[in-house]
């Protein structure tokens, strides 16, 4: 099946190639890329142009921003499935692809793996998808975008709200998932390393302002402010705060990942994973953060190969 790979940009010299590389290394042979710019100034669309043979359509022109600039893709692109993997943005290694296509024909709306999220080039956390698209999960936080597999036809039904600057992505999520009921799948695949250093996280004040707006107008205010009270009070925010506390003395979501990182070492060497598992992955600190050496290790045996170190992978395919 189809998939339409779309990164959006504007002024990203400084990361768009590792986006690039990172999308044209894909080992799956029923994809396109789509890249819209908003007609930088700073040397991206040299480094597009640099890669020009291995995308399928790129255009460079100014735009109302972010939202506005998906939604142009989303209507160039020719895709079953669409997926936004912006500037800045890397799948996890080449297979991500294959892997994923291996559950599209199941056709559900929008299928959401896990993200490996960093901040100042560090990782500092492992996001797994909900099993279920709840309003208590919107209400409460979201899904990752840059982990998303979503029907063209949905992107269509719903284009992005480009009155929005931060929450547009989050709204559809709202209104498809959880208010038309749409239908939603998590997969078990690593899908995206998403960067954290972006507007949503540089403006959060403004992104609460419009998550507030958002919630207002969709739902009704019995509901609303029920929610409110549920999931937005004193006693809520204590028990979060205290469960993250616990959580990190624990090192919870650092366990979690180490005994799957384990378990795929002894899938592959068998008896020696034991060994593996404690020379390599057990004696690696962390302090309840999963090191970046930890991710590349578990890639390695888990792919077969390194893909992902600080840079993916030099080695650009010849076609598609």
């Amino acid at each position: 099946m189809k998939v339409s790979v779309i990164t959006v940009s504007f002024n990203a010299v400084s990361c768009i190639e590792r986006t690039i590389k990172s999308v044209i290394s894909q080992r799956y042979n029923d994809f396109e890329y789509i890249i819209v710019d908003g007609q930088s100034n700073d040397g991206t669309i040299e480094i597009i142009q640099k890669y020009h043979a291995y995308i399928s359509k790129w255009i460079s022109e100014p735009d109302r921003g972010i939202y506005n600039a998906m939604n142009k893709a989303v209507r160039i692109c020719s895709g079953e499935y669409c997926i936004f993997m912006n500037a800045g943005d890397m799948f996890v290694n080449p297979l991500v692809l294959k892997q994923v296509s291996l559950f599209l024909d199941d056709g559900f709306d929008v299928l959401t793996g896990c993200e490996i999220s960093t901040k100042n080039g560090k990782i500092v956390d492992y996001v797994k998808p909900p099993q279920k698209a709840t309003l208590k999960h919107f209400f409460v936080t979201s899904i990752s975008h840059q982990a998303s597999f979503i029907k063209r036809s949905l992107l269509l039904e719903y284009p992005y709200d480009e009155h929005l600057k931060l929450v547009s992505d989050w709204k559809f999520w709202l209104q498809t998932l959880v208010l038309d009921g749409k239908s939603y799948r998590s997969i078990d695949v690593d899908v995206c390393v998403f960067n954290h250093d972006g507007m949503t996280y540089a403006f959060s004040d403004i992104g609460n302002m419009e998550r507030k707006e958002v919630l207002m107008s969709l739902l009704p205010k019995d509901v609303y402010e029920e929610y409110v009270k549920r999931y937005s009070g004193f006693w809520f925010a204590k028990k979060r705060r205290y469960y993250g506390k616990l959580q990190r003395i624990l090192h919870i979501e650092e366990l979690k990942n180490k005994l799957k990182i384990a378990k795929s070492y002894v899938d592959v060497l068998g008896f020696y994973g034991f060994i593996v598992v404690i020379l390599k992955i057990f004696k690696s600190g962390g302090g309840g953060k999963l090191g970046q050496s930890v991710i590349t290790r578990y890639l390695q045996k888990h792919y077969g190969h390194i893909v992902w170190r600080n840079e993916m992978a030099s080695d650009v395919p010849h076609a598609f």
